[in-house]
């Protein structure tokens, strides 16, 4: 589990990075890619949190609990936020919503290593 825990965060970052190389609209890509790949990792972080909430410092709990309520409402806005984009191509506003939800992701993931 902790060496799954620290690939997290990198395999988040290549997700993103990867997204961008094609042909089609890069925010668009990365968010839809955001959306399937942030979901296992979101996955993993909940299983360490919930096998080890009764022994996480305060600290690491709070920002788990966080990342428990706070990443679900994120992912809809971002998932919401793409379908939208398809329609007025705001890309300033989908990105928001893309560096939001990564941010959150990101403040559990980087505790679990």
């Amino acid at each position: 589990m902790r060496h799954t825990a620290r690939l997290l965060p990198i395999l988040l970052i290549l997700s993103a990075a990867c997204a961008s190389i094609g042909t089609s609209d890069p925010v668009l890509v990365r968010s839809e890619d955001f959306l399937s790949n942030s979901l296992i990792i979101y996955n993993q972080v909940m299983t360490y949190h919930f096998a080890n909430s009764t022994t996480e410092k305060p600290d690491v709990y709070r920002t788990m609990e966080k990342v428990r309520t706070g990443f679900p409402t994120a992912w809809k806005a971002l998932y919401d936020g793409s379908r939208t984009y398809k329609v007025d191509r705001d890309a300033g506003k989908l990105q928001a919503l893309l560096d939001a939800a990564t941010t959150i992701l990101n403040s559990g993931s980087a505790l679990i290593h």
